[in-house]
């Protein structure tokens, strides 16, 4: 085996024409390209693990699609200083590469150009870059620091998402957009700066940043704004991003507040989320006239809604909600009838006003606000509290009287397995082949650590 300190030109394992380096298919640990050439073709060096260090000469112009993708041990590259376009997933899965420098000619980083590039700590992106482009950096586990440049302008979906050591982000003042879950993941932010005259921040760009405390926004001219630290829009009229690193409880949303949208004071924290929650008792303000659409967390079905909050009290003003407490129902809607046969996971607005034979089922959940002076929800409060003590019992002998329960209670993986054992037993006994069936079989995946039932197995 060849030290890694000793160089060669190894033309002979290159495919070359008309200035394109087309593939290499040597094994050696240090490659030199030739000069003369003028671009490194798609997939030149995918998959080469042999290559540790690899030198372009100043003639490269341009690295193409997945030109280094999964070169794996793959620790540093000299890149020319003219060259001016780098391909979409050029060094995805460098697992090794921890170090690089930028060449100023560039103008986009694209798609996944350094996704999984695990060991990569630092990235200074040079001036002259306007856009980011989507899953650029995507699970860099290592990047604890990102200089981003002036001339920056857009930021895209997912770009930083999963960069768990990364510490603070200073977006650019030229920084109008910033995509879907661009940060999503990034676990150790503690500091975001922002420009106020940002008109396009996706309210999911922060998701599952659990140690930011506070935004700080500079200028006074654009639509955002912060106060202690929340961000709003210039009017004061809308909570957009709170901080999910805040310890606030009760927390009560600013009087002036006249419209709480999609997903704004919730983290995804994942599944069992309750375990972890931001809050657990929420005041809206009245005057709040709008919640906006998937605020509740439509798409995970309880699973998401919304993380250990158990009171929120909904003010008389809220358009479409009649007041009152909220309740929880796997079916519902704000319309009372539709909650018994829709199928999306909430219900908003006052319990009596749920047909009897629902109200005990519309306060299972995770998102739970109870007016105690109903006699027939008071068992399912009281086991609701109970599985917050991770006692879960009770409600499982309620599942052995609710069918819907009970596939609510396997679909999210909360049945235990001395709860089925007895579940199996009572259904059993009612002769319901469907439920016994599904018993039966979850028992099987839970001794064979596989886990709950899929939605289509239910």
């Amino acid at each position: 085996m060849e030290p890694v300190g000793k160089k060669h030109d190894r033309s002979a394992d290159m495919e070359i024409m008309d200035g394109v380096l087309i593939r290499y298919r040597g094994k050696d640990r240090a490659i030199r390209v030739p000069d003369g050439i003028r671009r490194i073709g798609e997939g030149a060096f995918f998959d080469c693990l042999s290559a540790e260090e690899i030198f372009l000469p100043d003639s490269v112009m341009e690295i193409r699609d997945e030109a280094f993708a999964g070169c794996s041990s793959l620790e540093s590259i000299r890149l020319p200083e003219k060259m001016d376009s780098i391909g979409r997933e050029a060094f995805s899965s460098c697992y090794s590469l921890w170090e690089i420098r930028l060449p100023a000619g560039l103008s986009v980083l694209k798609e996944e150009t350094f996704s999984q590039c695990v060991n990569l700590s630092e990235i200074r992106i040079p001036e002259g870059v306007s856009v980011i482009e989507e899953k650029a950096f995507l699970s860099c586990q290592a990047l604890k620091r990102a200089v981003l440049p002036g001339s920056l302008r857009s930021i895209g979906k997912e770009a930083f998402r999963g960069c768990v050591s990364l510490q603070e982000i200073r977006i650019p003042d030229r920084v109008r957009r910033i995509g879907d879950w661009a940060f999503y993941g990034c676990e150790e932010l503690v500091r975001a700066e922002l420009p106020s005259r940002m008109d396009d921040l996706s309210l999911y760009a922060f998701r599952r940043c659990f140690r930011l405390k506070a935004f700080q926004v500079r200028g006074s001219e654009g639509p955002l704004m912060e106060e202690d630290g929340i961000l709003y829009d210039r009017d004061k009229k809308a909570l957009l991003i709170y901080p999910y690193g805040r310890k606030e409880d009760p927390y009560r949303v600013p009087a002036w507040i006249r419209t709480i949208d999609v997903q704004s004071l919730y983290p995804d924290i994942g599944r069992l989320g309750w375990k972890r929650p931001v809050f657990r008792t929420v005041i809206l303000p009245e005057g709040l006239e709008r919640i906006g659409d998937g605020f509740y967390g439509e798409e995970t079905a309880g699973r998401s809604i919304p993380y250990g909050i158990e009171y929120m009290r909904l003010p008389d003003s809220l358009s479409g909600s009649g007041g009152g407490s909220l309740c929880v129902t796997y079916t519902g809607s704000s319309d009372p009838e539709q909650a018994v046969r829709g199928d999306r996971p909430v219900y908003f607005g006052d319990p009596h006003d749920l047909p009897e034979s629902r109200r005990t089922k519309a306060c299972l959940g995770f998102f739970y606000a109870l007016d105690e002076d109903i006699p027939e929800i008071l068992p399912w409060r009281k086991a609701y509290e109970a599985f917050m003590r991770e006692d879960p019992l009770p409600l499982v002998r309620l599942a052995g009287e609710d069918r819907s329960l009970l596939f609510h209670l396997i679909r999210m993986s909360l049945l235990p397995e001395e709860g089925a054992r007895e579940l199996l037993e009572t259904w059993g006994k009612k002769e319901d082949i469907e439920v016994r069936a599904v018993l039966i079989e979850y028992l099987k995946r839970f001794a064979g650590g596989s886990g709950a039932l899929s939605l289509e197995d239910l």
